[in-house]
This record gives structure tokens, C-alpha cells and sequence, in this order.
């Protein structure tokens, strides 16, 4: 009883905290390199070619298990990506899955909030049920800042690299990706010969080869994939 009396007043001292929270969108980027019309160098094993769109969240990856207490509410985070999830005036709440919690309350997310002042340190925090927020303290939390894909929306990239030339052939892999994992149906490996012309074309690209060796590749990108979204 002790332990659900302290739980009642946590949840009572933190009603009202962070409530003018602004809940966050995927970040939409195009992915189109490299400009056009423009001589460029790469080395082998480079990407010389890339189209897509990219859904992101930013997210914070913590480095080792977080594990927090208060007042009789234990939580843990496991290492791993955490996303952001929304933000307020005082900083940003990064949520995860990935945590375990105690059985005095079940929360329906948990993670770390990294307030905008840099003076202040992260802490970790949780929701109940009806989205009262807990603050819970813990020890060091170390993490670096990263970006995940936002998995509901479609991520999808194109990519031509350098593979290298072996007498008059050159060689390159294409690969398409979607939400970051590399679909192995739709990777293929290319080749030309260089005393037929020096461009080439693959799924709309063309390329002008100015010089290749086995290190690295000097092309002029005349047109890139044509836009697939």
C-alpha cells in the first residue's frame, strides 16, 4: 500500500508537467547526388550515384543499459535507438520499447528526456496510462545523437557504386534500399566495355567515364534516376 500511496503522489506532483507538448513528424529528405554536369572523383567501394527519399526521426542511441529509480519505481532502457517523440520549452522526450519496468505500474512507453539547457542532464521518464508523465532519476546516461527510420513511411534508395575496372571493363554494383536494409532482390551487378563508349547508362542514369582505375573513378553525371516518388 506504501508503495501505491507513492506512486499516486508522483503521478499528483507531475500532472501538469510538460503538457504544452508538441508531438513530432518524420523529417522528409530527397536524396539527389551528385549534381549534374560536373566533373567528380570517388574511390572504389563509392556510392557515385544516389536517388531517393528518406522519412527520419532524430533519436538519441544509448551506449549501455540505463537503469532508473525513485520512490519505489524501478525502470530500465536497454542499450539501443531511441526516438524522438515530442518536444516541449524545457527539451526533447526521446521513447523506446525496449525497457523493462517494474510491476507496481506498467507504463505505456518509457525513455529519456535531454533538456535544452546543457546544464541540466537527461533523466529518464515514462507514461502511465493516461499519459501522466513520471520522472524517474537514474545514473549516468550516456548517449550520441543519431537519426532512425520512421518505418510507417516508405524509404527507398537508389544506388550506383564503383567497383572497380579490370582492363577495358568497368564494373559496378546497383542496390536499391528500403527503410536502411538492402534488398537483396534488387541488387545487380553491372559491367561495360570502355571501347564501346565512354558513357553509360543504367535505369536512366548516364554517366561520362573521364578516367577509372582500381583506386578510384573521375565521372561526369549527365542525368540522374528519374524521380520515383
Amino acid at each position: 500500500m506504501n508503495k501505491i500511496a507513492t506512486l499516486i503522489i508522483i503521478l499528483l506532483v507531475l500532472t501538469g508537467c510538460h503538457a504544452n507538448r508538441t508531438y513530432i513528424a518524420p523529417q522528409l529528405e530527397i536524396v539527389d547526388y551528385p549534381p549534374i554536369e560536373t566533373v567528380h572523383q570517388s574511390e572504389l567501394g563509392d556510392t557515385i550515384v544516389k536517388k531517393g527519399k528518406i522519412y527520419t526521426y532524430d533519436a538519441i542511441e544509448l551506449l549501455a543499459q540505463v537503469d532508473c529509480k525513485e520512490m519505489g519505481v524501478g525502470l530500465s532502457l536497454y542499450k539501443g535507438k531511441l526516438k524522438a517523440s515530442f518536444e516541449d520549452d524545457k527539451g526533447t522526450y526521446f521513447s523506446t520499447n525496449n525497457f523493462r519496468n517494474d510491476d507496481y505500474m506498467k507504463f505505456i512507453s518509457a525513455g529519456i528526456f535531454v533538456p535544452k539547457d546543457e546544464t541540466s542532464k537527461p533523466f529518464c521518464m515514462a507514461e502511465s496510462h493516461n499519459g501522466t508523465p513520471v520522472i524517474i532519476k537514474s545514473g549516468n546516461i550516456s548517449f550520441t545523437k543519431t537519426k532512425i527510420f520512421d518505418q510507417s513511411n516508405p524509404t527507398i534508395q537508389q544506388e550506383l557504386i564503383y567497383n572497380g575496372i579490370h582492363g577495358d571493363n568497368i564494373k559496378f554494383l546497383y542496390r536499391e534500399l528500403s527503410n536502411d536494409m538492402m534488398r537483396p532482390a534488387l541488387t545487380q551487378d553491372i559491367q561495360y566495355d570502355l571501347n564501346e563508349s565512354y558513357i553509360i547508362g543504367f535505369k536512366g542514369v548516364r554517366i561520362e567515364i573521364v578516367k577509372a582505375t582500381n583506386i578510384y573513378i573521375e565521372y561526369k553525371v549527365l542525368n540522374t534516376f528519374p524521380d520515383s516518388y
